[in-house]
């Protein structure tokens, strides 16, 4: 049983890297149709864990916002505010007409804020947006180097996690999460980005962000995802992919760590740069 989870997890990366990494490389239409598809087949497991817990989200109104959203930050960011308090506004009006609980706006909201919003940033990063309409850096570098920081992290807090792993850092939650699994993760993340810096993809600072965000943020948002499902009381958001889960479960870092490392990169081009130049 657990060689044939390992087979399909296999077989799965062999064909979900190199497109994750061809879209991202080659960004345009590429990279917007792999992150909408992401945060829609996300949204849609969220959705239905909020269900097994006995909420009704709007479904179509979530979809629909969250399709707005992306196309936001497709467009370089500006108007996603709007759009979200206009799905906010959208979703209040539609559940006091049909008289249902306010949860489920809540429900509703939460979804496109958690992973169309979230996921989003990840666009604005490979986009170089990071000051007004103005392109400051390739953000196509950056965009890999979250793709291989997330990764190692995973790959390397498992391995110490096994190895090493005493001290349960979330016992309720996750249980076999350690903090020496935790530790590993982060170092594996910084071993990552320090590596890409030195080959001159990225500038230090960039990657250290990008490490920290994936070693430190990301895990967070391993657990974050965890916890959903043990509210849920399911052991995986989804089964699109086979021996992986669902999209939840193989996205759920990218969610954390892509806002994590935006909010940097705007500080940096807008505040600590200036104007960018």
């Amino acid at each position: 049983m657990i060689q044939s989870s390992i087979v399909k997890r296999l077989l799965v990366a062999l064909w979900g890297i190199p497109l994750l990494l061809w879209a991202t490389y080659r960004g345009g239409l590429a990279f917007e149709l792999l992150i909408g598809g992401i945060s829609l087949l996300g949204l849609a497991e969220y959705y239905k864990l909020q269900e097994g817990l006995g909420l009704k989200p709007l479904k179509y109104t979530g979809f629909g916002s969250g399709l707005a959203v992306i196309i936001a930050w497709a467009m370089g960011g500006g108007g996603v505010v709007w759009v979200m308090a206009g799905a906010f506004l959208f979703a209040s009006i539609i559940t006091t007409l049909q008289v249902r609980s306010h949860k489920d706006i809540v429900a509703t909201f939460a979804g496109i804020a958690y992973i169309p919003f979230l996921v989003g940033t990840f666009l604005f990063i490979r986009l170089g947006h990071f000051a007004g309409s103005e392109y400051l850096v390739d953000g196509k570098w950056v965009a890999l180097c979250i793709w291989g920081a997330i990764w190692m992290t995973d790959s390397a807090a498992y391995g110490g996690g096994k190895a090493f792993g005493k001290h349960r850092i979330a016992p309720d939650i996750s249980p076999k999460k350690t903090l020496e699994g935790f530790i590993f993760g982060f170092l594996g993340a910084m071993l990552f980005v320090v590596v890409l810096y030195y080959l001159g993809k990225i500038s230090l600072d960039v990657a250290l962000a990008v490490g920290i965000g994936a070693g430190v943020f990301g895990q967070i948002g391993d657990l974050i995802e965890s916890k959903l499902k043990r509210d849920a009381n399911v052991k995986d958001a989804g089964e699109k992919l086979p021996g992986h889960g669902g999209i939840l479960d193989r996205f759920d870092s990218l969610l954390v760590t892509a806002p994590a490392v935006a909010l940097y990169l705007v500080v940096k081009y807008n505040f600590l740069n200036g104007s960018g130049h």
